[in-house]
């Protein structure tokens, strides 16, 4: 029996197992179902994308439209409640967007699309994001405005605490009730001030040694018409002059003896003179101003949690004696006080980052100190790169820089182009940075093409205009409408925005010895390294380079310098402005490997993009796109009303 009661329990525990083998294949397979449809589901969600321009702007768009609550007011208010809440948990409210971190941020825009999934509807939450924008932008303006009424309330309460003399005697004069003092005989004239010198005495000093020296005082009578009661000893107090030199910081006045000066002015129950506590040069004293201590530093900022650098630079220091003073003088809610203290907090922010970007620096070999007297010659042997972006549309299409502007600026090439303040166009600012290069190499770098191109401003003009042109024509449907009044990007324009990051990315390539690709990322990561430490100077314009400046810049070698000319090539579609005799078509030829007379180098030295053949094959001629039908094309640059002679007095008399 026990035998067969084993093969049994054997049996009937195979047929457990086999059970629950199928009911966990069976939940595989409802899992694996339900993951299927769900990213089914996920794929065929189109999610609603933000529309260009900025949002309560003329040219922009109306958030409340957009997400589709037009019409539930209250549903909307409901959102916006909880974006604030959400923002006033994760960010500082008293910074904008901008400077908010990064990672906070999207910490934020996660919990909101958590707590409201209306906002999951939309890519990237961008309806949040706008809404937070607008909130930290509207706080940080009512903060503005709060801090500046409240120090007027400041002032006109100081004022009204302290009355001018006039409105005194005016009260005084225009009181005409007056009652007899009853333990007043008879009017005594008062005697007048006299000054007291009184001898300081340190408390190092030993007073039983040397008895102190005693004032000389005039005696006078005293008057029996007044109560002797009343009359109690008065001792003014001294004027204690500091010792630069001593290390002592507790003044007294001398001992005063049974003859010292009585004064009949001197109100019963006057207390003695206290200690005078003066803050003197201590052993551990900061060098720039003898009144503050290092223990007087607080550890923390004062309006925020920013902990205060290890070792503060001298803006910071001054600020905080210049603190110390301003508290002295009208106390902690007196007029500047709240200001000043704003400014000590900026100025902490701004020595942290530059602290932490020196480390970045440090970490990833971005050069504190370049050699800005050589960069006008290294910008001057890229100008074969220069003619390639400047002739060939492809390559300027193709290029990294020309990318990043049109992305910046939402590809509204002619608004911007029609846009009197590049300014407002912020991202397309930090698309044109050059990297740990900073503004003072973009200075220069800018300076050096200008003055390369003004050898001849009209026909660089001219040939800027038909690359862009032709890839307008191109790319037509990438862009925004045009009229006949749009214009496309000027000389100056294309250079800031469009030839200086992409000259810079050379430049880093060649320093760092990578690919293009890499210089490009690299000198978007270091562009705020490059910002705080290679920054222009207060005036923007005398920026010292090693020892000369920007205007000076290879004065000394001008005369070896060659300047880059465009002449009339074959991918230039538009006449010079200038006329010239008709040649032949032999003369016409550019000659590659010829230089023209005075050491001037013209495009035509290099070889363009279509003509890189054999010598023995002829070059094809440029691709023209095909004519359509009524077919709107950019305008051509307007003549420059300087260089005509309209208008002058010799042409228009009869």
């Amino acid at each position: 029996m026990p035998r067969s009661k084993s093969k049994t329990t054997a049996a009937e525990e195979v047929l457990r197992l086999q059970e629950e083998m199928r009911k966990k294949d069976e939940q595989i397979a409802g899992l694996l179902l339900k993951e299927k449809r769900a990213a089914e589901k996920q794929k065929s969600v189109h999610k609603i994308p933000r529309p260009s321009g900025q949002a309560g702007r003329a040219s922009g768009y109306n958030l409340r439209e957009e997400m589709g609550l037009a019409e539930d007011g209250e549903r909307y208010n409901r959102i916006f409640r909880i974006v604030k809440d959400n923002t006033h948990q994760f960010l500082a409210v008293k910074d904008t967007i901008s400077k908010q971190n990064k990672v906070q941020v999207e910490a934020a825009l996660s919990q909101i699309a958590k707590t409201a999934p209306y906002f999951a509807r939309f890519e990237g939450y961008w309806p949040a994001r706008d809404m937070i924008t607008t909130y930290l932008l509207n706080m940080q303006t009512r903060r503005n405005k709060d801090l500046r009424m409240e120090r007027e309330a400041d002032l006109n309460d100081h004022n009204a605490k302290t009355p001018s003399r006039k409105s005194k005697l005016t009260a005084d004069d225009g009181s005409t009730d007056e009652s007899d003092v009853p333990t007043r005989k008879h009017v005594v004239k008062r005697p007048t001030k006299r000054r007291v010198d009184l001898c300081i005495h340190s408390e190092d000093e030993n007073a039983d040694d040397e008895p102190p020296v005693k004032p000389h005082k005039k005696k006078r009578k005293t008057y029996a018409a007044m109560d002797s009661d009343n009359i109690t000893d008065y001792e003014p107090p001294a004027k204690a002059r500091a010792a630069m030199n001593s290390d002592e910081e507790n003044f007294e006045p001398a001992p005063t003896t049974g003859n010292n000066k009585r004064s009949g002015r001197a109100p019963a129950g006057v207390p003695a003179a206290k200690k005078i506590k003066l803050n003197l040069t201590p052993k551990t004293v900061l060098k720039n101003e003898p009144e503050l201590r290092w223990n007087d530093l607080p550890y923390t900022c004062i309006r925020c949690p920013e902990i205060l650098p290890v070792d503060p630079n001298a803006r910071i220091l001054s600020m905080f004696v210049q603190r110390e003073k301003l508290l002295g003088e009208v106390g902690s809610a007196g007029p500047g006080v709240a200001l000043l203290e704003l400014q000590i907090c900026a100025a902490i922010t701004e020595e942290k980052d530059r602290q932490r970007h020196q480390k970045l620096g440090e970490k990833n070999g971005w050069p504190q100190t370049i050699d800005f007297g050589a960069l006008g010659d290294r910008v001057y042997d890229l100008r074969e790169q220069l003619a390639d972006m400047l002739l060939d549309p492809n390559v300027l299409q193709e290029s990294a820089a020309w990318k990043n502007f049109v992305k910046s600026i939402d590809y509204n090439l002619f608004y911007f182009c029609r846009s009197r303040s590049k300014a407002e166009f912020i991202y397309a600012v930090y698309a044109s940075r050059c990297g740990y290069y900073g503004p003072k190499g973009a200075e220069i770098i800018k300076s050096m093409l200008m003055e390369m191109f003004m050898n001849n401003i009209d026909n660089v003009e001219n040939t800027l205009f038909a690359t862009l042109n032709e890839l307008v024509i191109l790319n037509e449907d990438s862009f925004d409408r045009y009229d006949e009044t749009s214009n496309l990007l000027d000389i100056e324009d294309f250079t800031s925005f469009v030839l200086l990051p992409f000259m810079a990315s050379h430049l880093i390539a060649q320093d760092k010895s990578v690919k293009f690709e890499d210089a490009v990322d690299i000198c978007d990561e270091s562009s705020t390294f490059g910002e705080i430490f290679h920054a222009l100077t207060s005036n923007g314009k005398d920026i010292p380079v090693g020892e000369e400046e920007p205007q000076k810049l290879k004065a000394e070698k001008k005369s070896q310098v060659t300047l880059l000319s465009f002449e009339a090539v074959a991918h230039d579609k538009l006449p010079s402005p200038k006329t010239k005799p008709k040649k032949s078509p032999a003369e016409e030829q550019p000659n590659s490997k010829s230089k023209k007379a005075g050491g001037v180098i013209s495009l035509n030295d290099f070889e363009e993009p279509g003509e890189k053949t054999k010598k023995d094959k002829k070059p094809k001629p440029p691709v023209k796109p095909k004519p359509k039908e009524n077919k709107i094309v950019a305008p051509r640059p307007k003549p420059n009303p300087i260089k005509s002679s309209y208008g002058t007095r010799s042409k228009t008399r009869n």
